[in-house]
């Protein structure tokens, strides 16, 4: 990654458009019961290439997009503040979330997207117990 390029991780939605709610492990016996589709992660990926990102490969329900700040706040429309959390580098939201706000994706987009989210930071290492 490139300096002043953040990365952040698109997590898209199962091919049948439901919601992923956490309360199932996805393994390797279920993943194909939560993997997008083909469709929906090829226009994805599409848009936030020509937004200016750059996209990683497809890598079972996500991919990650990189870009500078402010390509990011440009397209999301949320202010983000770099951060040092946990002996690393992070990123939050203005208001201090992870995900960024999915409402001004085109809904031929947002439909196929669960999350775009900034990694946490780990919770062991310099200061953390």
């Amino acid at each position: 990654m490139a300096q002043g390029q953040l990365s952040a991780l698109v997590v898209l939605r199962p091919k049948d458009g439901r919601r992923l709610t956490g309360s199932e492990a996805i393994t390797s016996e279920t993943v194909d019961r939560y993997r997008p589709s083909p469709e929906g992660a090829s226009r994805v990926a599409a848009y936030f290439r020509d937004a200016g990102f750059e996209v990683s490969e497809l890598g079972g329900i996500s991919f990650s997009i990189t870009g500078p700040r402010s390509l990011f706040e440009k397209r999301f429309g949320e202010r983000l503040e770099p951060r040092r959390e946990g002996g690393v580098d992070s990123v939050r939201t203005e208001g201090g979330r992870l995900e960024l706000p999915l409402d001004r994706l085109p809904p031929e987009v947002a439909g196929h997207v669960q999350a775009v989210t900034f990694t946490p930071p780990p919770d062991f290492g310099p200061g953390n117990p």
